[in-house]
């Protein structure tokens, strides 16, 4: 018998198997020590889940939040994503700061179901409301009650009355003014226009303009209306801010692929990425609410005004307002119609109302933003009622409640229930009743002392 002796190939083909092993081998191994290390880092993050998210079932509770983000639709523009609920409606006007989307009846901005540019009808009387939101609310909640009160007067009783809704939500002296004078300017006819304002023209400047250096008689949210466009650092944070809403929402579509779903360690991943996200986005928030002019940009600060303390704030506030009521007085009477100007009631206003439980409860806040314009504001224009506003058909209702026991706010900030609304109607008709044969003599001997 013979024995083969190895010759070079065999060898070869030995040492070539014997390292296919040892490959095999490293590849096995290195593929046992990526499983150990893949199922290490899903128990840690899965620990991780559980302690971040209080929760048993971190997985469910990632994967809803997920759910809850791709169903939230991106807003399409800037203004939609950061601007607050109460000005995404709003349309920028050239005269009067902003006004209501137009519609095909009303195309100047003021949700009237007829134009507010109308003609003088002997069959009919035209009734224009102004103000802000809360004679904007009257005119939507009350006008069967003003109706029936004015119906009341002899001239009247057989006439047609046509309300005409000049107010808007947030709308502040001078606006009631340059609204009054730009309807007259484009045609519009009016035979009594009735004021009733006061809230706004000294609770919103000071929170709304004075805290971000903006004159304070520019339209409500003038930082958000033109200033939050055109400070480009502003428009710059608010375009970032959308685009990473959209990456948000992208990030957790893609977390929520079958291969990762289910998967501890990229549910820690996207964990960490969101939270990078939310913290983009409230820098954003907080930017845009929060910024002052750290320079001169006369397009958004408008005129300069030092004030020598709150007093002397709430003053020129309240001067503006009556001069801006005079105004408007003088220009009704040149346009043979008669004007009447309310203070409206607020519950910030001390002895206004004995509060309701409820009212106390939804309907006030001793912090409120707004409270401290009506506390050193209301004064400050009640104390002009006798001297420049005394020509005019002038009447402060701030007390128009204090007997009342019901409920008759419905928020913190000024609005009424459909009590409130009614008690305002029936009493505003009621005045403009029991003066209007004088209204348009302009002679406060003439006038009834009954005021509220």
């Amino acid at each position: 018998m013979f024995l083969r002796r190895r010759g070079p190939i065999d060898k070869k083909m030995k040492k070539s198997d014997d390292q296919k092993t040892a490959a095999a081998k490293k590849i096995l191994y290195g593929a046992v020590l990526f499983l150990l290390a893949v199922l290490f880092f899903e128990v840690i993050s899965f620990a991780a889940l559980m302690i971040a998210g209080r929760s048993l079932t971190p997985l469910s509770l990632s994967q809803a939040e997920r759910k809850q983000i791709r169903e939230y639709k991106v807003p399409d523009n800037i203004k939609e994503a950061f601007l607050p609920e109460w000005i995404q409606s709003d349309r920028m006007h050239p005269y009067l700061g902003f006004v209501l989307p137009s519609e095909p009846n009303d195309p100047f901005g003021f949700g009237n179901e007829i134009s507010p540019v109308q003609k003088r009808d002997p069959k009919r009387v035209i009734v224009a409301i102004t103000g802000g939101s809360v004679a904007y609310l009257l005119h939507r909640f009350a006008l069967n009650v003003l109706r029936e009160e004015l119906l009341k007067i002899p001239e009247l009783s057989d006439k047609e009355i046509v309300f005409i809704r000049l107010a808007a939500g947030g709308f502040k002296q001078p606006q009631q003014l340059m609204t009054l004078n730009y309807l007259i300017s484009l045609g519009g006819e009016f035979d009594l226009v009735i004021n009733f304002d006061g809230f706004n023209e000294v609770a919103l400047p000071e929170p709304d303009n004075v805290s971000r250096k903006i004159f304070p008689l520019y339209p409500r949210g003038w930082s958000f209306r033109i200033g939050a466009i055109s400070i480009p650092s502003v428009r710059y944070a608010m375009e970032t801010g959308l685009l990473t809403q959209k990456v948000r929402v992208n990030t957790a579509d893609f977390f929520s692929r079958p291969a990762v779903n289910n998967s501890a360690a990229c549910n820690l991943i996207w964990k960490v990425l969101d939270h990078a996200f939310q913290f983009l986005i409230r820098r954003t928030n907080h930017l845009i609410n929060n910024y002052q002019l750290k320079s001169s940009n006369d397009e958004v600060s408008g005129p300069f005004l030092n004030f020598n303390g709150e007093t002397e704030l709430y003053q020129y506030l309240a001067m503006n307002w009556a001069r801006s009521s005079v105004l408007m007085s003088q220009i009704c009477q040149a346009n043979n119609i008669r004007y009447f100007h309310f203070l409206q009631p607020n519950q910030y206003f001390p002895g206004s109302k004995r509060l309701t439980q409820e009212e106390k409860e939804k309907a006030y806040k001793e912090d409120h933003p707004y409270r401290k314009g009506v506390l050193i504001g209301y004064p400050a224009m009640r104390s002009l009622a006798g001297d420049v506003l005394g020509e005019i058909n002038f009447y402060d209702l701030t007390m128009l409640f204090s007997e009342e026991n019901r409920t008759v706010y419905a928020d913190d900030c000024c609005h009424y229930n459909a009590t409130g609304y009614e008690i305002s109607a029936r009493e505003i008709g009621r005045i403009i009743r029991q003066n209007f044969g004088s209204a348009l003599l302009n002679d406060p001997q003439e006038k009834s002392n009954e005021r509220v």
